[in-house]
């Protein structure tokens, strides 16, 4: 159970999209034709687009958590793509909150804090790009670099972590 034991839990938990949730950018199927067949998603030539493999089960025991929301920060300058994704992986029902849009993290870190109510200093952040982390950092927020991917571990690890830090 990946949050027994923590202490002080997150209110939002943030995801940055690109080789964070999926191991692609966006703006690779800028003008494709994603579709949904059998409960999968497709680009136009047929080829099947995959999340990393352990990121809806992520999201979807943190939607399960009372009490902690989440929420999505990408910078994609191909933000319709991101909310298809989303939509056709059928993970837009996990998200409160969606800032989707070519910009820098300082500025959906403060519409996040903005529309939620909740302050910086209870927000967690996964994200592939350390010059993205490092802007949540200046502002408060717990950030954690992504290598290959989400997974149980990496959340287990980055829970504990906002706790220690937050005691």
């Amino acid at each position: 159970m990946v949050f027994t034991g923590v202490s002080h839990k997150p209110a939002l938990i943030v995801f940055d999209l690109d080789c964070t949730l999926w191991p692609f950018d966006c703006d690779d199927y800028y003008g494709n034709a994603l579709y949904l067949k059998d409960g999968k998603v497709y680009d136009e030539s047929g080829t099947q687009v995959r999340p990393f493999p352990h990121s809806e089960c992520v999201l979807k025991r943190i939607y399960e958590e009372p009490d902690v929301k989440l929420a999505v920060a990408s910078s994609t300058s191909s933000p319709k793509v991101g909310r298809k994704l989303l939509n056709l992986l059928g993970w837009d029902k996990y998200f409160d909150y969606l800032e989707i849009y070519p910009t820098g993290k300082t500025r959906h870190f403060k519409e996040l804090e903005s529309k939620s109510g909740i302050p910086f200093d209870q927000m967690l952040f996964f994200d592939d790009l350390m010059f993205n982390i490092r802007d949540a950092k200046k502002l408060g927020v717990h950030a954690v670099p992504v290598q290959r991917g989400v997974d149980m571990a990496l959340l287990k690890k980055a829970l504990q972590s906002f706790a220690s830090a937050s005691s």
